[in-house]
């Protein structure tokens, strides 16, 4: 959203700058860095939507689930839209000091999440540390498979179960979409 707003002031695209040596270089190397900055950001999301796109669960937890997976598209749509609000605003702006204070601002908001994440109690971090060094959180077969949904909403026709494949069968497309993105 505060990528949007970002951009919204320069949306008539009447305002480019003219390529300039120093100029371009400048917002290459601002867009190159936010690129770097975003590139983790963007591969701990997409790892995260394959977990969660092929975990099995019980069907207690199954809005949990897809309450995560609308996080971590969150997560992967943010950082993109950043890139794009930067290097359209880029385009319009001529002053050196201005390219560098998007690049900040955006960077910053980009990170906003990581500053909120270093600051949860020791023992959450610690947790989640055991967590990931127990091999219980591994990747396994996809429970998920479009033949494995389409088999499940077949078996059992139910209104509730045809709209949770349903979900999930749109979960498919998304991460397939990501994945090929």
């Amino acid at each position: 959203m505060i990528s949007f707003f970002f951009t919204y002031e320069v949306l008539d695209f009447d305002q480019f700058q003219p390529f300039t040596m120093y100029g371009s270089s400048l917002k290459i190397i601002c867009a190159m860095l936010l690129h770097i900055t975003l590139y983790n950001e963007l591969q701990n999301a997409i790892k995260m939507l394959t977990f969660l796109k092929r975990q099995k669960l019980s069907r207690s937890h199954v809005k949990g689930r897809f309450m995560n997976i609308i996080l971590c598209s969150m997560q992967i749509i943010g950082p993109i839209f950043v890139l794009g609000a930067l290097i359209v605003t880029m385009g319009q702006e001529g002053k050196f000091s201005l390219i560098i204070k998007l690049y900040v601002t955006l960077g910053f908001v980009v990170n906003i999440d990581n500053l909120f994440a270093s600051s949860l109690p020791p023992s959450i971090i610690r947790n989640a540390k055991i967590l990931n060094s127990s091999d219980i959180l591994i990747m396994k077969e996809d429970n998920n498979t479009c033949k494995m949904v389409i088999q499940r909403m077949v078996k059992k026709p139910r209104l509730k179960i045809i709209v949770v494949e349903l979900i999930n069968l749109l979960v498919n497309l998304w991460w397939l979409l990501v994945m090929n993105f």
